[in-house]
């Protein structure tokens, strides 16, 4: 009969003949790694160049896992996923280590902002009290901006432009070397915001 043994408490497990098993071990509804040497895998182990994480019963886990005050995202197959990662519809971003990230981040020269959650945000968004456009791809714009037929100027920080009274911004470009001029306060329209 197959089964597990402690010996120096360490995990392992022993097929029918009394082989100690190594590798993948696929075991009732869960995945465990035995290495070589048969030594049952738990926490963090690297396996041709993927990490996966093993609780210390030696199970594999697998989705969203907060392990030692950071969350991570383990796939179906149990590999920490890295970089840009849509999720049941929503995009985050997971550094290299595989943490996922929050708040503003520069990624590979474009600001996005990414919520509390970690999830990508996109559109007009308030945040800390100013009001920046993210595209739907999420990065931040800056410059003068059309936007659903409206003309914004959002600043070097992305922040749109405000002055005390929130007015529509009109503008032209000129025809000698294509200036954009702000014919009225430089302002968000109250119409874009919720």
């Amino acid at each position: 009969m197959s089964t597990w043994k402690n010996i120096d408490n360490v995990w392992y497990y022993f097929n029918r003949d009394g082989y100690s098993l190594n590798g993948w071990q696929q075991l009732e509804d869960c995945w465990y790694y035995l290495g070589e040497n048969g030594k049952m895998a738990t926490g963090w182990l690297e396996v041709k160049g993927l990490w996966y994480y093993f609780n210390q019963d030696g199970a594999m886990l697998t989705d969203w896992r907060q392990i030692n005050g950071y969350w991570y995202y383990l796939g179906q197959d149990g590999a920490m996923a890295r970089g840009w990662q849509q999720i049941s519809g929503r995009w985050y971003y997971l550094n290299g280590d595989g943490v996922m990230l929050t708040g503003w981040q520069n990624i590979n020269g474009l600001w996005y902002y990414l919520n509390g959650d970690g999830a990508m945000l996109a559109g007009w968004q308030n945040i800390n009290g100013l009001w920046y456009y993210l595209n739907g791809d999420g990065a931040m714009l800056t410059d003068w901006q059309n936007i659903n037929g409206l003309w914004y100027y959002l600043d070097a920080g992305g922040a749109c432009m405000q002055t005390g009274i929130r007015r529509r911004v009109t503008m032209w470009t000129a025809a000698e070397g294509g200036i954009k001029v702000c014919l009225s306060a430089s302002a968000c329209p109250v119409t874009a915001f919720p």
